[in-house]
């Protein structure tokens, strides 16, 4: 996120439409808000096609460092963006309102890889068992940004958002801005530092040392009886 806050698309509304809402008198106004919609909320997972690559050697580690290499590793950058849409009012004489109409947020993947260490030959059983096991954490990891995908757009929707039949005062369109960015930050950001830690558990449980004992056994030969 810039310092400037989330982007914003802004439409200028003409003083004369407000000026007429305001005096058609309280009644109108409270029929117009009982049939309001509802602000525009979008929530949406960008998930690019997975490229896997045949890695000539052993993997580093996740973070690069380490004893051990490893024989697969997914590499899956998950990035957030965020925009809202709002109507600026502004009167002759001094001030504006302002509501939003709009909020959009993409929980997006930054090309999604898979390296498989190629000391495993393709289509032999540990490759086969390796690609499995990356293809495990793919798909534990979009289940959890899916889940967590709701949980930002629950929260969206029930933010108390300034909207056509409930405006909100602001001396500038900056001011109004600035209220926005605020306010949409403080909603999602907490959420996705939830659900960076959460892919992080996910991620280790997948790797624990009985996981990738029994990973191995897959493809070991087993004794006939005695």
């Amino acid at each position: 996120m810039s310092d400037g806050g989330w982007p914003a698309r802004i439409l200028i509304a003409p003083f004369l439409a407000l000026l007429a809402g305001i005096l058609a008198g309280n009644a109108y106004a409270a029929e117009n808000a009982a049939r309001e919609p509802r602000i525009g909320v979008y929530v949406e997972v960008d998930t690019p096609p997975l490229t896997i690559h045949e890695h000539p050697e052993p993997l580093l580690p996740r973070g690069g460092s380490g004893g051990g290499r490893l024989d697969g590793l997914a590499v899956l950058e998950l990035f957030m963006q965020a925009e809202y849409d709002m109507t600026l009012v502004s009167y002759s004489s001094g001030g504006s309102m302002f509501w939003v109409t709009g909020i959009s947020v993409t929980l997006a993947y930054r090309n999604p890889e898979v390296y498989i260490a190629g000391r495993h030959p393709k289509g032999s059983c540990e490759y086969r068992s390796v690609r499995d096991h990356e293809d495990e954490h793919v798909g534990a990891d979009r289940e959890v940004v899916k889940t967590f995908a709701e949980r930002m757009e629950s929260a969206l929707r029930l933010g108390d958002w300034p909207t056509y039949s409930n405006p909100r005062p602001v001396s500038s369109m900056e001011e109004g801005k600035a209220e926005t960015s605020a306010k949409l930050e403080a909603l999602i950001r907490p959420i996705f530092e939830e659900l960076k830690a959460r892919r992080r558990e996910v991620r280790q449980a997948l790797d624990s040392e009985e996981n990738y004992q029994r990973t191995q056994q897959q493809c070991t030969p087993r004794s006939g009886p005695a």
